[in-house]
């Protein structure tokens, strides 16, 4: 089966925040959807989407400490720019 791409809805908040991604995926970009929703879109096997794995999410904004996590992407949020991170 082909791979497919999904979209994971993320929030911006100070509190932790967990995924539950399929252990394959390829993380393409980090963006706003149409709806002005931040989300994260990958990419992903179908037939490979259990189990799911609890993925850590950070989005902080500029001028704030980066957390000791991989950097995803950045997106703007009207005044706001965002950067995201996950662990």
């Amino acid at each position: 089966m082909a791979k497919t791409i999904w979209k994971f809805p993320i929030k911006i908040t100070d509190n932790d925040q967990y995924l539950a991604l399929p252990p394959k995926r390829r993380v393409l970009s980090v963006g706003l959807d149409p709806e002005g929703i931040p989300c994260i879109w990958a990419e992903v096997e179908p037939e490979e989407l259990k189990p799911t794995v609890p993925v850590q999410i950070f989005v902080i904004g500029t001028g704030e400490e980066a957390p000791n996590a991989l950097f995803l992407g950045t997106f703007v949020q009207g005044k706001r720019v965002w950067h995201t991170y996950y662990k």
